[in-house]
C-alpha cells in the first residue's frame, strides 16, 4: 500500500508592521509613535486603556509614518496601541503614562 502525500503552498498577502512607542515611559504631553509597514498601505493605529476604553485613533495611508499624539489629558497607567488593516489585529505595543 503506498500513500501518496500531496504538497500545498500558500501565499497570502500580509502586512509586517512594526510600532515604537518613545519615549517610554512617558511624563511629557506627548509621545512619538513610529509605525513602519510593509504589505498594504492603509491601516489605523488605536490606543486603549487598561479598562478597553478607547482613547486615541487615527488613520494611516503611508508605509512610515511617525505620529505624534497628545498624552497630556491621559490618566498616569498603562496603555495598548493597536495596529489595524482590515480590521485584524496586526501589531500590539505598550506604553505607560507617569
Amino acid at each position: 500500500m503506498s500513500l501518496l502525500l500531496a504538497s500545498f503552498q500558500f501565499s497570502v498577502a500580509q502586512t509586517r508592521v512594526v510600532i515604537k512607542c518613545f519615549p517610554n515611559p512617558v511624563s511629557d504631553n506627548s509621545i512619538n509613535l513610529q509605525i513602519s509597514k510593509e504589505g498594504r498601505s492603509s491601516g489605523s493605529v488605536e490606543i486603549f486603556n487598561l479598562l478597553g476604553r478607547q482613547v486615541y485613533k487615527k488613520r494611516i495611508d503611508t508605509s512610515i509614518e511617525t505620529l505624534i499624539v497628545p498624552v497630556e489629558d491621559f490618566p498616569k497607567g498603562l496603555y495598548i496601541v493597536k495596529y489595524f488593516d482590515d480590521n485584524n489585529i496586526v501589531a500590539v505595543k505598550t506604553f505607560q503614562k507617569i
